[in-house]
């Protein structure tokens, strides 16, 4: 410790930085001067501690007149009686001992950014949250229905046959789906649908009410794909492979909406079903009465060609009238000529003459039947009318005959089958079955506060935190 005659001594140091506008700390540097002058004579037992100051003074001279001015250290004289000064002047070893070794150490700052930053990014975002959810945010009612769809020709539903056909196949049981159950499914979630339910219900006016807020009402004035958009938001359609089960939602701002909605989709899913089962068979109908009318042509041209051959050969039905005939009189002549000649026979064997009276009346009554004969068989050759025989008017005749019994039975099949088609396509084929029905909710769903705002806070925290780490890392590398 310095006593009174130290503080003396320290007087000439002072006087020697008078000039200098800070003398404590230009005193405080040439101690730091005497300590590595102190550093270099280190091992020297026999010099004393003033001894190690004078010389850290002489060889901080540049230093020190750096420190207190040119005028200071002007001539050898000054320097020495300096230095007798300081050898007079009792040192305190942590003058010359080296400074201890310490690590930098990291300025603290201040917590006020993190703080604010907290407040910024997690605390108000999730009092807003919490304030909409609870006070703001309206009531969703979702209503559900579950449906398969049975095919009536059948009995069997088309999933459960093509799940057996799939395991007659070897492949899992829910690996081969009908197509009826994902073309409901898909119909729920479509443009198609919304728009027939705005057709049935005005399913835009149900989620335009002003009683909606603001962030879940949509505006009835949108164009149908942003409306579509946002109907993907509120209904859920979903098949199920392994049990061949269908499930659908619907959300709604009131019970009753809800209820309405499922209602109609469900009418409309049924209605869908029916159509594209249908319609293959009404394009049969279109055929077959396409065919029938083709019939009725074909008919009534041959009955057309019928009666102008009629008129042209004179005949009306020439099978029926000179061939039945003549073949009826050629028939009668022969059973005639028959007899006749049995008689002559028998009267032959009698002993009878050639010249008897009775064998030339037989005689010419065979005769003349036989020529009776010859004139009924030369009809059916004889030129008749335009010249045409008898053969060729049967003959056209009958060929037109079979060409309008072939359009008759053409014509009677095309009408058996056109009322089979037709009654094939009046009766229902699929129906979509809904085992469970909708009903009215009686308590809301959506949304779940709890969960939201949870959700907000979790979500903010994280991003606070990312954000922050990358802040002082950023911080810590430009430092």
């Amino acid at each position: 410790m310095s006593n009174p005659d130290n503080r003396r001594d320290m007087s000439l140091v002072e006087a020697l930085q008078s000039g200098n506008d800070q003398p404590d700390e230009s005193v405080r540097r040439l101690r730091r001067a005497n300590r590595r002058a102190g550093k270099q004579s280190e091992g020297q037992t026999s010099s004393t501690p003033n001894d190690v100051a004078v010389d850290g003074a002489r060889g901080g001279t540049g230093e020190a007149r750096a420190l207190l001015g040119p005028a200071a250290f002007e001539g050898d004289e000054v320097e020495r009686h300096a230095g007798a000064k300081l050898r007079a002047l009792p040192l305190e070893s942590s003058d010359i001992a080296p400074p201890p070794l310490t690590l930098p150490q990291r300025r603290r700052s201040k917590p006020w950014g993190g703080i604010v930053s907290f407040f910024l990014c997690v605390l108000a975002p999730t009092i807003a949250a919490a304030i909409y959810y609870i006070y703001i945010a309206s009531n969703q009612y979702v209503v559900e229905w579950r449906f398969t769809i049975r095919d009536t020709s059948s009995g069997t539903s088309t999933t459960a046959a093509a799940s057996a056909l799939t395991g007659l196949l070897g492949a899992a049981s829910g690996a081969a789906i009908g197509p009826d159950n994902y073309m409901v499914t898909e119909y729920i979630k479509s443009e198609q649908a919304v728009i027939d339910l705005e057709k049935r219900i005005g399913l835009r006016a149900l989620y335009a009410k002003p009683s909606i807020d603001y962030w879940s009402r949509i505006d009835a004035s949108l164009p149908i794909e942003r409306f579509v958009r946002y109907w993907d938001y509120m209904v859920k359609a979903s098949f199920d492979q392994i049990t061949g089960t269908a499930l659908a939602e619907v959300k709604a701002f009131s019970p009753e909406d809800a209820l309405l909605i499922g209602n109609t989709l469900l009418e409309l899913t049924e209605e869908l079903v029916n159509e594209t089962s249908q319609r293959p068979l009404w394009e049969s109908v279109r055929a077959a009465e396409a065919e029938v009318t083709r019939a009725q042509d074909r008919l009534r041209k041959i009955r057309t060609d019928m009666t102008e051959y009629r008129n042209k050969a004179a005949v009306i039905d020439p099978t029926s009238s000179v061939v039945l005939t003549n073949a009826t009189v050629a028939s009668t002549l022969r059973q005639t000529i028959a007899q006749y000649e049995s008689q002559l026979s028998a009267v032959r064997n009698g002993g009878v003459g050639k010249d008897a009276a009775q064998v030339e009346s037989l005689t010419r009554r065979i005769k003349a039947a036989q020529d009776q004969v010859k004139s009924v068989e030369a009809e059916v050759t004889k030129a008749k009318g335009d010249n045409q025989s008898l053969s060729e008017i049967v003959g056209r005749y009958e060929e037109l005959d079979l060409e309008r019994q072939f359009g008759q039975l053409l014509l009677t099949s095309a009408m058996q089958s056109l009322e089979t088609t037709r009654a094939n396509a009046t009766a229902k084929r699929l129906f979509v079955v809904p085992y469970v029905r909708p009903q009215v909710p009686q308590s809301s769903t959506y949304p779940n506060r709890a969960v939201a705002i949870a959700t907000v806070a979790g979500a903010c925290t994280m991003i606070w935190t990312v954000g922050l780490l990358l802040g002082r890392s950023i911080r810590e590398h430009l430092a």
